[in-house]
């Protein structure tokens, strides 16, 4: 058992540390990217794929990392610590690897183009139900942030660790679960509130100037022409005034 890790090991603690800043970056970046349609390419796909082989990894890594149980016990027994860690965070790891937006890249056959800086070439998209469905599946990128569930945990092990900043810990953790929960909101909101989820008799109307929504409302029936940042602020300001029932 010489190869496994002391839970408190140096290695095991700035693993965390930069494991914790990965899931923060993912928990931020992939509903706004789904929610916004923003393309991702070259230097930023890469940035990504980083971040996927690093959560990849991190799974082996964790069959060789010892816990300490109930009891306060250290166990290092390799079979002890893949019973544990299958019991507890192997299938939400495992789910949220799972490379959606390769697959669907793939599918497109823009795979290899989309490492290029310069990204693919621009292509026609599908219209009515089918781009409906797109945008539907596009959805199931959202399984990356199902690590997410392990900011709590992170943290947890790094307060030990990091004992200056011990009493900020629990302050720090409800403000990420606060803002990821209107940052989601937000996007979420936009996203089901686009043209691509309207009828064709609504589609008709907001064209007519017959009928309309917040969104509409905000940035007119162009509103993909105005900038991202707009839009999600404006987005964002829904999504907290609904959650603290502050009102419009």
């Amino acid at each position: 058992t010489s190869w496994i890790l002391h839970p408190h090991s140096k290695i095991r603690s700035w693993w965390d540390f930069v494991q914790l800043f990965c899931v923060l970056y993912v928990a931020f970046s992939v509903p706004l990217r789904v929610s916004f349609s923003i393309p991702v390419y070259g230097l930023v796909l890469w940035v990504d794929t980083v971040v996927d082989v690093f959560f990849l990894c991190d799974i082996f890594l964790n069959f060789m990392t010892g816990y300490v149980n109930s009891s306060g016990k250290l166990i290092l027994q390799p079979e002890d610590i893949a019973l544990q860690y299958t019991r507890t965070w192997l299938f939400i790891d495992i789910l949220s690897c799972i490379p959606m937006d390769y697959i669907q890249r793939a599918q497109e056959g823009v795979l290899g183009c989309s490492f290029m800086l310069d990204g693919c070439p621009e292509q026609h998209s599908p219209h009515g139900g089918i781009f409906r469905l797109f945008k539907v599946l596009r959805l199931l990128r959202l399984v990356k942030i199902l690590r997410l569930w392990r900011i709590s945990w992170l943290m947890d092990r790094l307060q030990e660790e990091f004992s200056p900043i011990y009493h900020a810990i629990p302050l720090v953790k409800q403000t990420i679960f606060v803002f990821f929960l209107g940052h989601l909101s937000a996007c979420l909101f936009f996203y089901f509130s686009t043209n691509s989820f309207w009828t064709d008799a609504e589609a008709e109307k907001m064209q007519k100037g017959e009928s309309t929504n917040w969104l509409i409302n905000q940035f007119g029936i162009h509103y993909d022409a105005a900038p991202v940042g707009d839009r999600y602020l404006a987005s964002l300001y829904w999504s907290f005034t609904t959650l603290t029932t502050v009102g419009y």
